[in-house]
């Protein structure tokens, strides 16, 4: 069962709101970027890595052009074929992309229970929470596993993907293949000081990856 079955989503739901992952090319990847989940940018364009994020990434990994561009819509028109990206949850986990007559209370204040992986143990305990959770950890999973070889390098950004690629798969997390401690690139984040060497790290794998 996929997170938006589980949640009784309907047909127009899912049509507004599921963004597919960007895996297509499943034999030419050599690189997986592990976002979070989509925003008001990526239900427009209908692809991950999409506005500033995506263009925050393209700066980022280096990729020159006349005109910056988002790395999605670079990964979408097949001109990089060896980068993946998905989205642990396919659907948005916060409220600002959702118009208002599809704004469900509860279940976003579960996302947000989710998504914040440090949030209170009495909170994190909820019934209904742990199982919105864990459903959404499987439906990752299953999109996880048809795009994985041992021979693609991963790169969960943020504390949320870095958090359910290690609960779906521990070993996977801990293995050389896996970079961790990337921060999601939104905010500028991949520009900031703090993460100078994170970053810099993440570049020389990957340019070692890509041979």
């Amino acid at each position: 069962m996929d997170i938006v079955s589980y949640l009784k989503f309907d047909e127009e739901f899912r049509k507004k709101y599921y963004i597919p992952d960007l895996t297509e090319k499943q034999d030419e990847i050599k690189v997986i970027f592990i976002l979070e989940s989509p925003h008001s940018d990526e239900i427009i364009c209908r692809y991950p890595a999409a506005g500033d994020t995506g263009i925050a990434m393209t700066k980022a990994l280096g990729l020159n052009q006349e005109k910056l561009l988002p790395l999605g819509k670079l990964v979408h028109d097949h001109r990089i074929k060896i980068i993946g990206i998905m989205n642990v949850c396919p659907i948005p986990m916060q409220v600002t992309p959702y118009c208002y007559c599809d704004k469900l209370e509860e279940i976003l204040e579960a996302f947000n229970t989710i998504r914040n992986t440090s949030m209170n143990v009495k909170k994190r305990n909820n019934e209904e929470t742990q199982k919105i959770e864990e459903v959404l950890i499987n439906d990752f999973g299953k999109r996880f596993e048809k795009v994985y070889r041992k021979d693609i390098l991963l790169i969960p950004c943020g504390r949320m993907a870095n958090y359910c690629l290690k609960k779906y798969n521990q070993e996977i997390y801990k293995s050389d293949q896996t970079i961790e401690g990337i921060p999601h690139p939104s905010r500028n984040n991949w520009d900031r000081k703090k993460f100078k060497k994170q970053i810099k790290k993440m570049k020389e794998k990957i340019k070692k990856y890509l041979g």
